[in-house]
């Protein structure tokens, strides 16, 4: 499988950017579950400076109301009934989406190949052809990510093939 994208995030990677970001103690650990078939969740999407997609996130709403909440240091309390609702305020998901923007940098193979946050969306608003891909064979990587007093949450981090990517611009 041929992909343009050279590095998917690592564990290290995501530890080292989350020991930077967050006052609360995270750990970050391998996972078995694909989450493409997982709802509720948010997708990110990753593009190169053409404006083509390379990679895909896929993060459940779990991990996206932790990681939103512990950004701007609001207390669990505050998020608590949102996770037993599985639903996530706009204002946390707008500090979700600035981590995984910041975590785009962890796409990075060097100065020739940079990678932007694209878009950011629920599962409501999510573009079919997106989805597809999503649930398609990808180089992909599961992560666990539990930050102390939030939480627990998952995400998948996949590299497009030149397939998928051919496909998506039919």
């Amino acid at each position: 499988m041929l992909t343009t994208v050279k590095h998917l995030p690592t564990e290290f990677g995501l530890q080292s950017l989350f020991d930077d970001l967050f006052v609360p103690n995270v750990e970050v650990r391998p996972a078995d579950i694909h989450l493409s078939a997982l709802r509720p969740f948010l997708l990110a999407s990753y593009v190169d400076a053409n404006g083509s997609v390379e990679a895909l996130a896929l993060c459940d709403i779990n991990l996206a109301t932790i990681l939103g909440a512990a950004l701007s240091m609001q207390p669990i309390g505050c998020i608590r009934e949102d996770l037993d609702a599985r639903e996530i305020r706009d204002e946390i998901a707008d500090n979700a989406r600035e981590v995984f923007n910041i975590a785009s940098n962890l796409f990075q193979a060097g100065a020739e190949q940079r990678h932007r946050l694209d878009e950011f969306v629920t599962w409501k608003n999510v573009d079919e052809k997106l989805m597809s891909v999503a649930r398609s064979r990808l180089p992909k990587r599961t992560f666990a990510i539990e930050v102390e007093q939030y939480g627990i949450g998952k995400v998948t981090y996949m590299a497009l093939t030149e397939e998928c990517k051919s496909s998506m611009a039919q």
